[in-house]
């Protein structure tokens, strides 16, 4: 397995560009603590938290780093959730054993949570499915 080593806002960034193209109005961050990236089409919202592999120095995060960093996401994921049954929420993160075994790790709170893990590998994104399966990106397939 080759882990994709990336920072958090060069992901954050490509997959603005990825949205932008396919037609969503991206929301302005409102704070630095706030939402990675908010979105909109036709009525459906993303709410999206963003993790990287690589600290801002270039060097790769450590195992404990990744460990800190994929579950405080899914902290904040849970803290953004709302009854609005249009909002769709998403964890994105590049292909890394470690955090695809966090994912494994948390099947069914995901399954409960409603929670889309995206994940990039390469140049291409791939949704996570209840199943682990990685499927190619579809974005009108988010539960």
């Amino acid at each position: 397995m080759i882990n994709e080593i990336i920072k958090e806002q060069e992901l954050e960034n490509q997959f603005r560009e990825y949205l932008k193209t396919r037609g969503y109005q991206l929301v302005e961050r409102r704070k630095p603590q706030g939402i990675d990236i908010e979105a909109d089409n036709k009525g459906i919202k993303l709410v999206i938290e963003v993790e990287g592999s690589q600290k801002p120095d270039g060097n790769p995060l450590t195992t404990q780093q990744l460990y800190t960093h994929f579950y405080r996401a899914v902290g904040q994921i849970c803290k953004r959730m709302t009854d609005d049954k249009s909002c769709k929420y998403i964890l994105l993160i590049p292909y890394h054993e470690k955090y695809l075994g966090y994912v494994a790790e948390m099947k069914e709170a995901v399954r409960r949570l409603k929670l889309n893990i995206i994940v990039k590998k390469e140049s291409k994104y791939f949704l996570i499915n209840s199943t682990q399966e990685m499927l190619p990106l579809d974005l009108n397939a988010l539960i």
